[in-house]
């Protein structure tokens, strides 16, 4: 009787561990609120559902040694990440089920659907994107902008779409636009010298001592990037909420789950932002935060 007891129990795993959910989860940069996001609304639905990680730290490299892993769990869904991530998953062709994707950008620009409203492949996902006109918008709100400096510290594609995108703006708005290396800001802190505003792209990670540069030099600053300001210093940054578009990503994949095709279900756009302000900074370097911002923002630090 034993015997039979602890068989049924063997079949009863293996028949559940058949079933279950697995997905692999491809993170360029890192784990974050994003995924969390994305494993908590699956979670919700498939409380068994298996995930399988994989964090690159921005190593095209370490991506593609995971490639075996990921062909070997051969995941039900593939949740990537960031837009060089998916690129390079397209490129070697690593998916042969669905994948969904969070990216910061045009999808069909990007080649990796046909349409945001009809995909036409196995692909679906969440596209978020604060406008660079919106962002320069903002900076003018902040002070009477002549120059604006842009922190450089690698020239990847978002940097050089993002430099390409002021430039143009800045015929329109009346402003000059410098290119602030930091491996050059940290040498020569003169460089600086007549910037009214600077401007912290998405993908460029300034560090600690180059944000207390811009501070003490009484600069206001904005990113695209709310933990410059929670941790850093940066006085102002416009965000996407991650943890909730990770949850619209991830009710896509409860819908596959059940049975939808990604082939004809609508990419998710969101382009409406938070405001994240850090009045610390805003005290250190003397600034005047315009009441506006004080309005609306979302996260506050003091």
């Amino acid at each position: 009787m034993k015997f039979w007891a602890v068989s049924f129990f063997i079949l009863l795993f293996l028949l559940k561990s058949a079933y279950s959910q697995n997905i692999a989860i491809v993170s360029f940069d890192q784990d974050g609120l994003i995924e969390k996001g994305f494993r908590d609304e699956i979670l919700l639905h498939f409380p068994e559902a298996r995930f399988y990680t994989f964090g690159c730290s921005k190593d095209i490299k370490l991506l593609r040694s995971y490639y075996p892993f990921i062909k070997k769990i051969n995941p039900d869904i593939l949740f990537v990440n960031g837009k060089e991530a998916l690129k390079d998953i397209y490129k070697h062709k690593i998916f042969s089920k669905t994948v969904i994707f969070h990216i910061k950008g045009n999808p069909v620009k990007e080649n990796f659907i046909a349409d945001v409203s009809l995909p036409a492949i196995n692909a679906t996902g969440v596209s978020t994107e604060i406008s660079i006109l919106e962002q320069i918008k903002v900076i003018r709100q902040l002070k009477k902008l002549r120059k604006l400096g842009v922190l450089k510290l690698e020239e990847d594609s978002e940097y050089l779409s993002s430099i390409s995108e002021i430039r143009r703006l800045s015929a329109f708005f009346d402003f000059a636009v410098e290119e602030i290396p930091v491996s050059k800001l940290l040498k020569d802190e003169s460089i600086i010298n007549g910037i009214d505003v600077v401007y912290i792209p998405y993908t460029q990670i300034p560090g600690i001592e180059t944000i207390h540069i811009i501070n003490r030099h009484k600069i206001p600053s904005l990113a695209e990037n709310d933990s410059y300001v929670l941790n850093q210093g940066v006085l102002l940054a416009l965000v996407v909420d991650e943890y909730r578009s990770g949850r619209f990503a991830g009710q896509k994949a409860v819908k596959i789950l059940k049975g939808a095709s990604a082939k004809t279900m609508p990419v998710t756009l969101i382009e409406h932002f938070m405001v994240v302000l850090n009045l610390a900074t805003a005290k250190k370097i003397e600034y005047q935060v315009p009441i506006k911002f004080l309005i609306i923002a979302d996260k506050i630090v003091r």
